[in-house]
Order: C-alpha cells, then sequence, then structure tokens
C-alpha cells in the first residue's frame, strides 16, 4: 500500500473552513487505499488540532511570516514570485517540513491548492515524488474579478498585476502535477481553457458525511413564537466570504427585519476582522460567535442559509452542509454555481437584499415549499455529494494515474 501525504494551509482539527472539509473529504477517501499523513501549516495564532484520528501521522508547524515590506516588493517584482505563496517558503516551515518528509517518507504528495504550491514543488523536488494539485478554487479568475471592482487606481492596478502572476503560478502547477483535481465541470472548462496543456483533470466534487447533519427528529424549528435565525457560515480571512457577511449586515438585514421581525442574523466563522465586528456591536440582533468545534447544530436551528457571494469559484461546501443538516438555502447564483441545483425545487435563489428577504418570507409563510425543498436538497446531498460517492471519484482517478 502507498503513503499519501496531504500538505495543508490550515489545521484540519476540527475544520475551519470549507478547504479543510474538502480535505477531510479527500483523506477519507485517500484512506481506503493507503497510509496518510498531513503536513499543515498554521496560520497565526490559530490553535493546534485536537481529536486526532489514530490512523493519521499528523505534523504542524505555524507560519513565522517576518517579511518586511521590502521583501515583499522584491517578491511582487521578481519573475515567478507570488504573495499568498512566497509567505509559507521560509526557513521554519521548510525545515519542519524535511523533517516530515523523512518521518513519513511518503509515496505521493497532493498538494490542498495554490497557496502551498511553493511547498509541495519543493517537496516533490526533493524526494522525487509525483503531486497530485487539488485546484478547489480557480484563482486567477477569482483574483482578476477582485481586481475589476477595487476602487482605488494603484491598488486595483496591484491586485490585477498579482493576478497575473497567480495565474502563471497555478498553469505551472498545473502542468507539472501528475493530476489535476476540481470541483465542478465549470471549473474545469475554464482551466483547461487558460491553461492548454494541463495534465488529466479529474472531477472530484465536494462531497460531506451526510449522516453527520442528520437532523434529530426531536428538534422542531416551526414555532412562529421562536425567533427566526439565518445563517452565514465561512472564514472570513476569505475576501468573497467577507464581503458576503459585510452585504449580510449592511444592506440585507433591513430588508429581512422589515419582512420578518423577529429575525436574527447568526455569522459562524473564523476570524472575523475588526471592521465587520465594528459594524455589528450595536445590533443586538446580529450576532457573530467565531470560530466553534461544531457548526452542525447552527444548520439545525436556523430558517435558512444565506449566501450572497459575489466572488469565486469551485463549489460552497457550506451549501452541502445546510441541505444535508436539513436547513434551506438562498443563494445568488454564482453562490451556487456547479451544483446541478434548480430554483424553487431544492434552492432559493436572490441577487438582492430585497430578493433575500422576499424568499425568506415565502419560506416562513409556506411551509409546505420549504419541507419540499429541504427533502429534495437532501436527496441531491445523498445522490451526488456523500462521502461514498467522492471516495469512489478519488479511487478511480489515482487508479487512472498509476498512484495507486
Amino acid at each position: 500500500m502507498k503513503k499519501y501525504a496531504f500538505i495543508t494551509r490550515t489545521g484540519l482539527y476540527p475544520p475551519k473552513s470549507g478547504s479543510a472539509l474538502r480535505n477531510r473529504q479527500n483523506i477519507a477517501g485517500v484512506a481506503t487505499l493507503g497510509e496518510v499523513g498531513v503536513f499543515s501549516v498554521l496560520g497565526k495564532n490559530e490553535p493546534s488540532s485536537t481529536q486526532i484520528p489514530k490512523s493519521i501521522f499528523l505534523r504542524e508547524v505555524s507560519v513565522k511570516d517576518r517579511r518586511n515590506p521590502l521583501s515583499r516588493l522584491v517578491t511582487d517584482v521578481i519573475p515567478g514570485g507570488v504573495q499568498m505563496a512566497d509567505k509559507y517558503r521560509v526557513r521554519n516551515i521548510l525545515c519542519e517540513l524535511d523533517r516530515f518528509l523523512d518521518d513519513f517518507s511518503p509515496d505521493v504528495l497532493i498538494a490542498e491548492e495554490l497557496a502551498v504550491g511553493a511547498l509541495v514543488r519543493y517537496a516533490a523536488r526533493r524526494n522525487h515524488l509525483p503531486f497530485v494539485f487539488d485546484d478547489h478554487n480557480f484563482e486567477k479568475d477569482l483574483r482578476i474579478a477582485l481586481a475589476k471592482e477595487t476602487k482605488r487606481f494603484p491598488q486595483r492596478v496591484l491586485r490585477r498585476f498579482r493576478a497575473g502572476k497567480v495565474g502563471l503560478l497555478e498553469q505551472r502547477l498545473c502542468r507539472s502535477a501528475a493530476q489535476v483535481w476540481c470541483c465542478s465541470d465549470v471549473d474545469k472548462n475554464k482551466l483547461l481553457q487558460n491553461y492548454p496543456g494541463t495534465k488529466p483533470i479529474h472531477l472530484i466534487s465536494n462531497g460531506i458525511d451526510v449522516i453527520a447533519y442528520q437532523q434529530p427528529e426531536t428538534m422542531c424549528s416551526d414555532n412562529p413564537a421562536v425567533q427566526k435565525k439565518y445563517l452565514f457560515v465561512g472564514r472570513y480571512s476569505y475576501l468573497p466570504n467577507y464581503e458576503a457577511a459585510v452585504e449580510l449586515v449592511r444592506d440585507i438585514m433591513p430588508f429581512l427585519k422589515e419582512q420578518i421581525p423577529s429575525v436574527q442574523l447568526v455569522l459562524v466563522g473564523h476570524g472575523p476582522p475588526e471592521l465587520l465586528l465594528s459594524f455589528v456591536k450595536d445590533m443586538p440582533n446580529i450576532c457573530m460567535t467565531g470560530q466553534v468545534e461544531n457548526a452542525i447544530p447552527y444548520y439545525w436551528e436556523a430558517e435558512a442559509l444565506l449566501v450572497p457571494l459575489r466572488h469565486g469559484s469551485g463549489t460552497r461546501l457550506k451549501i452541502l452542509e445546510a441541505m444535508a443538516a436539513g436547513c434551506p438555502v438562498i443563494s445568488t447564483r454564482l453562490g451556487a454555481e456547479g451544483l446541478g441545483v434548480a430554483n424553487g425545487v431544492n434552492i432559493l435563489y436572490a441577487e438582492n437584499a430585497g430578493e433575500f428577504a422576499q424568499q425568506a418570507r415565502r419560506l416562513v409563510e409556506d411551509p409546505g415549499l420549504k419541507k419540499r425543498i429541504v427533502a429534495s436538497a437532501r436527496d441531491l446531498v445523498k445522490k451526488f455529494y456523500s462521502y461514498e460517492v467522492t471516495g469512489a471519484l478519488i479511487k478511480t482517478a489515482l487508479q487512472a494515474g498509476g498512484l495507486v
């Protein structure tokens, strides 16, 4: 049996983001084929993992980004320099990675995403190993879109310049990997169009442990006297999530209060910045939980998950989580892109603040609609997005590449 080493940029136990959930899914699939090791780079002030499975060989190291503004400028200027990746290519991380490679002796590397690209290329060259590039966010497209919406001209030019360099790194990884994984047909087509010569691309959809999200029958959220909770879940250091949270607080919440006076907005997730905290400090009907050990009960208690995402790629694990937990989803079309959903069948679409409030009220006033959407959404997740389905996709991909 081969040994598979995952390189990730965040801790996985407990998962704090969609990328951590995707890694957990991929680890579950790969673990049926061989031994699994994980090398995780923890962010600033990020706690070490807990409840680590005994079968996982885990090594964690904290990032110590001591680069000064001049060194960051040099990274921007030199060919191939990419801020999001180069900050991990520092001595303490490379030394720990060397020890991990020597102690675990992997046969195959799996890179979580673009940010750890420099580390996985270093490890692959050092040990002469093939690697899988799990490009679950098409980064170039995302960064170009964010640059276009930047108001200040100098910052817009800098972001567009950096987006081009991100695209070059993404292209190098796609061409040098033994194979590339992506989340959806949409992303697969983008990769093929933007990076000709990409190695075999395998569609590994996002998936979840469906059984873990099953709502207890004793729970009931249809009592009209109970405060109506609406939910958003995400890692707020990821700019599209931060922008969605700001839109919920600033734009959508006033419309919700008009339609549903007993409304409460619950923002769950790691790393809310000071600016977002300042928005909500005097709003008693908005709750920010910070990082939680388990987000599933929040889905059970919510009237709906609100997903006003305007940027991003891949597919949203938060939507799959909500569907498995029996929580209706109201989302922008882009937020649900690639999931194969149908408006009014297993999801409700909304593109502005007024529409989000109207769709939320529809669910309150029409319990039958809510039950139909919940049932159809859960069936969709069981059929296409369970660990059993994604595990089979992973096995087929690795077998096709001779990596088993």
